[in-house]
């Protein structure tokens, strides 16, 4: 709603703000909330003024048009930073995925030549134990390369109607499994059933889950809310607005500074010391290429909030 200040001195609303407005020779205020096109408030704009005064009708209305317009460049702003970070994971894409590829076609040649090896030696002997581990530590090489196929075209969802509550109960329990972190779920007995690849939805909450552990290294708590939401999500699927089903992930651990957190879902940004800054980026493209949404909430020193939405509801279940 607009708020009208005609004279800000004698305002008790502005009496803790009454050092700023004399550094600014503020004596009037008036302001109004602009909007995106799907009606979240994106900002307030103000018009001051360095005497006291009502706004006339020809002000209300140019306060009105000046707050339309804003809204209409906010979003612009906003659009055109979320395509170019979309532009820069594509760009991503493009050489993971050959890296990806031609290591894909090296690791086969070298299993097949382990494979070959170990039919030549006793099957009981240290040569054959030493082959195995190489054979094992392989397919390990393999699964990262197949994450990094999450970011070209080879990481396109292959979607079936799943049960979000069952993958996270699931990959909770392997992914925390012997670490001194404890899990507290809160998930609704019944929730809608998803469209979504379960081999990729399963990444994205592992890959924060890890996180998670990371950012709490004397141990602690991860509180896991599950729940479909009655009504819209507005910030699910690009915006729109429909029903879903909405996850939070959340730790106490040590947080993310505000200057991070519009970081920490780009190619290569980490704040660990060891971290190579794909976890969250793969989380993102993942969750984009399902038409869904992820997003965290933090501060330094404070609980972080890991969100992802799911829109394309399929049909209700139980899971007791």
């Amino acid at each position: 709603m607009a708020v009208t200040c005609a004279d800000v001195e004698h305002d008790p609303e502005w009496e803790d703000f009454q050092e700023v407005a004399a550094a600014f020779a503020i004596k009037s205020c008036w302001s109004t909330p602009f909007f995106s096109s799907t009606d979240q408030v994106l900002g307030s704009f103000a018009i001051t003024h360095t005497y006291a005064c009502v706004p006339t009708p020809f002000d209300h209305q140019l306060l009105q048009a000046a707050s339309y317009l804003a809204g209409i460049a906010t979003e612009n702003h906003l659009f055109k930073t979320e395509l170019i970070k979309e532009q820069r994971l594509e760009s991503v894409g493009v050489l993971a995925g050959g890296i990806a590829h031609n290591f894909n076609n090296l690791l086969t040649a070298i299993m097949g030549d382990i494979e070959l090896a170990a039919l030549r030696v006793q099957p009981e002997g240290e040569v054959h134990k030493l082959l195995f581990s190489a054979t094992t530590a392989s397919v390990r090489a393999r699964e990262i390369a197949q994450r990094l196929l999450t970011f070209d075209s080879g990481g396109v969802p292959v979607t079936a109607a799943e049960s979000v509550r069952q993958i996270i109960r699931e990959t909770a329990d392997f992914t925390l499994a012997g670490s001194n972190v404890r899990c507290e779920m809160r998930l609704d007995d019944k929730v809608p059933f998803v469209e979504i690849d379960k081999r990729q939805i399963t990444q994205v909450i592992q890959n924060v889950l890890v996180n998670a552990i990371h950012a709490m290294p004397a141990g602690g708590a991860i509180r896991i809310h599950g729940q479909a939401v009655n009504g819209r999500e507005p910030r699910a699927a690009a915006g729109r607005l429909q029903p879903c089903v909405r996850v939070s992930i959340s730790d106490n651990g040590i947080g993310i500074p505000q200057s991070d957190l519009r970081k920490i879902f780009g190619p290569f940004f980490s704040t660990k010391v060891d971290g190579h800054g794909l976890g969250l980026a793969t989380s993102h493209s993942i969750m984009r290429r399902h038409g869904d949404w992820i997003d965290a909430e933090s501060s330094l020193g404070n609980d972080t909030t890991f969100y992802t939405v799911y829109s394309r509801v399929g049909r209700a279940a139980s899971f007791r």
